[in-house]
């Protein structure tokens, strides 16, 4: 990733840089801070530790793409078929002609299949080239003694680098110089506050999180507040965030998604038994020779020769084959995606549908994903709040306007934010002076009104070492300062508080009832600000400290409030069975908080994880952690991308969710990456398999349902194309084996295949019946084939093979009458009557496919609606194929009297036997319900 192939990581000394006082740091620099760096400096450090950007990653050619298709055994299996037809035609000539038809159909099937995944995998994934538009453009720094502009590439490490309010950091840093600096690393830690830096801050621990190192600042994080000066100790790849780009290289999730692994694992058994079956009889040909029978005066005594035997138990082994599954599979995917895409879960690949369903863990990002990822807000009161230890939230505000009004006010007049609200609420200013903004609104207080009440003369501004900030305004009569801080801080500075009766003097005890008080709130995890005023009749004069003897007014909390939707959503998915845990960079406390607010751990657990726990964890031990721990607390995206592999090595089918940098990782390493559509950064959204459009979490649960649902289709479709086939599979045996007839050519078998099939098939597949999907557990390795679909497939191919064993006998019945004049029966078709039984017997099995209770003719047969459509329009096709001239050529239709239809016609209903079969296995389960 780095172009540099020296050392990837700039080590000033063994211990770590952020572990440095400033002073050992700038010592071991060796730089001059009011100089810089000179340009021999510049080129050895840039020949030692490399450029400051990222190389392109090795992309996949066509080729490469074409040949993994083939890895598929469906693919593998359906192109061997098509060879072995078109080898039948070289041998055969003009009498295989049916089976170049069917080679040059499935090669089209093959062609497609191949074609729509190439689609889907060729892509190209944006996470790195979102990334690298994450870095800023340029950089301010100090060289040759002279500050100047330069681009982000051209920066080294040793180069001091100027940051200000707005600019996005070039490169990770060591600062040496802070001013109230705050900078916003939500991105790459998760941490819904900006980060308030401080230079001087020595940390003794050499193994702290990314937020824990307030000395330092991190690449394609961005400047909200205060300027700072800092030294760049990495570059490129070495950076924080070039540790992202070189995880999502390196750590690509290419495991086959269930569907597929299951239809593979389907298409193995099928190819072993189907050529097994091909070689037993090859076998037996050759050793016994070509058995003969007599009794049946139009059928030859002996088939043609080996040749033509053997071609025939090849068309045994490809009945056997699902054709019609990857058409049918592709088109209620491909419709599928569509379905939820209406529903705003943008899928990017079709089999991302599926596995979807399966999923029974979701792994989820807090901040902008459980969360709104916007300080709100949620709690306020005054000292009689306190007293009765309750707060009061917006709505409760807004109705107390005249007790609260003082309040909120002083809320807007200590803070240089703004909000226009009527240009789409366009925001300028720190994310916590917005918030309280916010409130002024909400509680339908005038902002421009109260701020231009009085004309602001003087301000202290916020620093991280006072914690607090004071503005004064010039009223009426006198001037007055208001200050908004630390509430503890706040408190030590005020020697009187307002009461419901007044403004009093603040007693010891009243400092301990509200921090007592304070310390539940932090607990809620709610970030409290106090606020105090001061009046004074002197004119404000330069050098005056106006943060002594104030009034304690009350105090206001915030937090990034958890999204309404998630509620529900996360108690849906633990009833699904669907675990949720929590992955953030966030500070344990909050992320426990919004944990038990959200009911994703009960308000008696306090299990959580850090990352500098997880690092301490061997793969093993952090495999059995993740099996009890549902919050993961301040975590680097390695740490995550650790958490999600863990509980996949635990066999969960496994989704996270994040909008940030620093879950792209993991993102891409889970079975299911799922991204904030409209707030997540674009590293996110290139790295992930679905996009909410919505950023709703709840969205997660509906694509859950959708996906069991689709999941259950194509088991039913997989259920129907098995009992179709092997009905055929085992007609096809007994007539050519038994009774030495060849009973179906190669284009009946592809009309079976392709036309009557595929329409219901669809059907089956794009079924909207969910009745109880969310209320069962999925099951860990659930296989494609249970005790309960075995039974059914055997089932429902016997009952197909008995109706066409019963059309055979009676066709052969009137065949042998019409064979000798009797009763003046004509020449009498058995293969045609015997086709048409078979291909209406697959056609009407697949109502027993829709739902296993709810009955055709029940108010919820809506269900069948579409079925009903796709039934019509097969049997329509099948009887054009066999009855119209022309068309009839395919299937090689005789001519048909008065009375062969007379006959024929009742023959071929029999299949809807099926029909009243399944209505009155309904109509029993139903019964045994009661």
């Amino acid at each position: 990733m780095l172009e540099q192939d020296k050392t990837q990581t700039f080590t000033l000394t063994e211990e770590k840089q952020h572990s440095l006082s400033l002073e050992r740091f700038l010592l071991e620099i060796k730089t001059d801070p009011s100089i810089g760096l000179s340009d021999a400096e510049i080129i050895q450090n840039r020949e030692k530790y490399g450029v400051n950007k990222f190389s392109e990653p090795k992309k996949v050619t066509f080729w490469k793409l074409l040949i993994n298709q083939f890895k598929d055994l469906l693919n593998i299996m359906l192109t061997i078929i098509a060879l072995i037809d078109f080898i039948t035609l070289h041998w055969m000539g003009e009498a295989g002609k049916d089976h170049l038809i069917q080679g040059i159909v499935i090669m089209a099937i093959v062609v497609v299949n191949v074609g729509l995944a190439i689609f889907q995998e060729s892509k190209a994934n944006n996470a790195i080239e979102a990334l690298k538009k994450t870095a800023s453009p340029t950089a301010k720094v100090l060289r040759n003694g002279k500050i100047q502009t330069i681009p982000t590439f051209d920066l080294v490490v040793g180069d001091f680098v100027y940051l200000e309010d707005g600019v996005i950091v070039p490169a990770d840093l060591r600062l040496i110089e802070t001013n109230s600096l705050k900078i916003e690393e939500a991105a790459l830690t998760g941490e819904s506050m900006p980060v308030e830096k401080d230079a001087t801050k020595e940390i003794s621990s050499t193994n702290v999180s990314i937020g824990d190192k307030i000395n330092c600042a991190f690449s394609s994080t961005m400047v909200t507040y205060g300027t700072g000066i800092g030294v760049v100790i990495a570059v490129g790849t070495s950076t924080e965030m070039g540790k992202i780009a070189n995880l999502l290289t390196t750590n690509t999730n290419e495991e086959t998604p269930p569907l597929k692994r299951k239809i593979n694992s389907l298409t193995k058994i099928l190819t072993i038994f189907a050529f097994s079956l091909l070689v037993i009889m090859i076998a037996l040909n050759v050793s016994f020779g070509l058995i003969k029978y007599s009794g049946i005066s139009h059928v030859s005594p002996e088939f043609w020769s080996n040749l033509n035997t053997y071609i025939n138990t090849a068309a045994l082994a490809i009945s056997l084959v699902p054709v019609a599954l990857p058409v049918t599979t592709t088109v209620v995917l491909g419709m599928s995606v569509k379905e939820m895409a209406k529903k705003n879960a943008l899928c990017k690949s079709l089999t991302i549908v599926e596995t979807i369903g399966n999923a029974n863990v979701i792994c989820s990002d807090k901040t902008g994903t459980l969360t709104l990822n916007k300080m709100t807000v949620t709690e306020l009161g005054d000292f009689d709040d306190i007293i009765s230890k309750k707060t009061k939230n917006v709505e409760q505000a807004k109705e107390d306007l005249p007790r609260y009004k003082h309040l909120i006010s002083i809320c807007m007049f200590c803070n240089n934010a703004d909000i226009d609200f009527e240009n789409n609420n366009s925001e300028v200013g720190d994310p916590t002076e917005i918030a309280l903004l916010y409130l002024g609104q909400k509680t339908e207080l005038d902002i421009s009104r109260t701020r231009d009440k009085y004309k602001r003369i003087f301000e202290q501004p916020f620093d991280s070492d006072r914690k607090r900030m004071t503005t004064v305004y010039k009223t009426k009569y006198s001037y007055t300062s208001f200050t908004k801080g630390a509430a503890e801080s706040i408190l030590e500075l005020c020697d009187r508080i307002q009461t419901k009766d007044g403004v009093r003097e603040i007693t010891t005890q009243d400092k301990i009832i509200i921090k007592e008080f304070l310390n539940l709130l932090s607990q809620k995890a709610l970030r409290v600000l106090g606020l105090a005023s001061k009046n004074f009749v002197d004119e404000p004069k330069k050098g005056d400290n106006y943060e002594t003897s104030m009034i304690f007014e009350g105090f206001v909390g915030m937090i990034d409030p958890p999204r309404k939707e998630v509620y529900d959503a996360i108690s849906t998915c633990h009833e699904a069975g669907v675990k949720v845990a929590m992955i953030t960079g966030d500070h344990q406390i909050t992320a426990l908080a919004i944990a038990k607010e959200l009911g994703i751990v009960n308000q008696n657990d306090n299990m959580t994880l850090t990352g500098i726990e997880i690092d301490s964890m061997s793969d093993e031990q952090l495999r059995n952690v993740v099996k009890k721990c549902c919050v993961f607390a301040r975590v680097s995206p390695d740490n995550k991308l650790r958490i999600v592999r863990a509980f996949k090595a635990n066999n969960e089918i496994t989704a996270m969710t994040g909008d940030g940098t620093n879950d792209a990782p993991a993102l891409k390493a889970a079975d299911i990456g799922i991204a904030m559509g409209k707030g997540g950064t674009d590293v996110a959204k290139g790295a992930a398999d679905i996009l909410l459009l919505d950023d709703n979490f709840s969205t997660i649960k509906s694509a859950i349902n959708d996906g069991r649902k689709i999941t259950r289709n194509i088991k039913n479709v997989i259920s129907f194309i098995m009992a179709t086939n092997l009905a055929t599979a085992l007609f096809i045996f007994v007539f050519t084996y038994v009774f030495a007839i060849d009973p179906m050519i190669v284009t009946q078998r592809l009309l079976l295949d392709l036309v009557t099939d595929t329409l219901p098939c669809i059907c089956i597949g794009l079924n909207t019946n969910n009745f109880g999907l969310m209320n069962k557990v999925p099951k860990k390795g659930e296989k494609l084939f249970d005790k309960a679909m075995i039974i059914e497939i055997i089932l429902n191919t016997l009952f197909i093979f008995i109706s066409v064993s019963v059309c055979f006998l009676i066709s052969w019945y009137l065949f042998e009458m019409g064979g000798n004049g009797g009763k003046n029966f004509e020449w009498f078709p058995i293969d045609i009557s015997c086709f048409m039984t078979l291909s209406l017997s697959r056609i009407l099995l697949s109502f027993s496919y829709v739902s296993s209770s709810k009955s055709i003719f029940s108010k919820e047969g809506k269900i069948y609606n579409k079925l009903y459509l796709a039934v019509g329009i097969s049997a329509l096709l099948l009887f054009l194929f066999v009855f119209t001239p022309g068309l009839n050529v395919v299937v090689k239709t005789p001519p048909f009297s008065d009375i062969n239809w007379l006959i024929l016609f009742p023959i071929i209903l029999l299949p809807l036997i099926s029909i009243f079969g399944n209505e009155f296995k309904k109509f029993i389960l139903n019964l045994n319900k009661k």
